[in-house]
Order: structure tokens, then sequence, then C-alpha cells
């Protein structure tokens, strides 16, 4: 039986993205990756996942890297919805027991981002009240000893999350 939930959710998820979903074993981190591919393809932003192996845990706290790839990929989808070219990718590759690599992306027209501005408590392009969010993920990536990347590559950011065993 296909419930109203189910149909809701296979109206704005592409198939090959669902499936590739259930390979992640942090359902909080499920749940933000469902919700934020939703809240984007809603806004008519083109999602590309890429999910390969079984995504696990290891030592870092779930609800902290849930809220660490909430904030990346709000932050996404906001950039993502100002552009002329709409796009979206999240891509989780594991290595098994291992560690996994998170790599969120999206298109950045303009000129070149001041990177380590970015991550400055109070810096902010939005106005009053913003400017706390890559702050916060700079502090629990450190917390939990995620490394953190982030490049500008031919209109890409991409921020880059390593978590070992």
């Amino acid at each position: 039986m296909v419930t109203y939930s189910d149909q809701q959710i296979r109206g704005v998820i592409k198939p090959k993205n669902l499936a590739q979903l259930e390979q992640i074993e942090l359902q909080s981190l499920r749940s933000v990756i469902l919700a934020k591919l939703t809240k984007a393809n809603q806004l008519g932003i083109e999602t590309q996942l890429n999910v390969t192996g079984w995504v696990q845990g290891g030592r870092v706290n779930e609800l902290e890297l849930a809220r660490i790839v909430a904030i990346l990929l709000d932050n996404a989808i906001e950039a993502s919805s100002k552009q002329e070219q709409k796009w979206l990718g999240i891509g989780l590759d594991s290595y098994g027991e291992d560690g996994v690599d998170i790599l969120i992306e999206n298109k950045f027209a303009g000129d070149t981002p001041n990177l380590t501005a970015w991550f400055e408590r109070g810096y902010t392009t939005k106005g009053s009240n913003h400017g706390r969010g890559l702050a916060i993920v700079n502090q629990l990536c450190d917390k939990n000893l995620i490394d953190l990347e982030v490049e500008y590559k031919r209109g890409l950011v991409c921020f880059i999350l390593g978590i070992g065993v």
C-alpha cells in the first residue's frame, strides 16, 4: 500500500535518489538530506545525489553531523535559488569502516568569493541576524574532528567534510 507521504516524496524526489538514500545508515543524516532535496526541488533547483557505499557513523556525533549538513545545505539551496542556473550536488563517498567524505556543491556566479571570511562569526552577505551558520559548522567540525574544506572552481562552491573513524 502506497501512503500519502510516499506519493508526496516520490513526486519531488527522483527514484534513483530515494534508492541511494537507503545506503545512509544514519537516520538523522538521511532525514536531513531528504528534507533538503525536497526543498530544493520545490524551489526549482536541479539536484544530483551520489552515494557510494554504505554510509556509517563511526565516531562522529550523529545529531551534530546532521546539523552541519543541514546548515551547509540551507546555504547551498539559498545560493542556488539566486543563480540563473539553479543546481545543487550532494555526494557521499564511503570508505566502509574507515570513514566517509561528504560533498555539497552549488553553482555560484559572480566574483570569486572570500571563502575565509565566510567562516568568521558575524560575516554575512544577507543582512542583519545572519552570519552564524558557517561559524557553527566550523566549531562542530572541530569538536567532532571532521576535516572541513571549501573550494571555489569554475563557478562552483564545494564544501567537503572528511569524517574518519
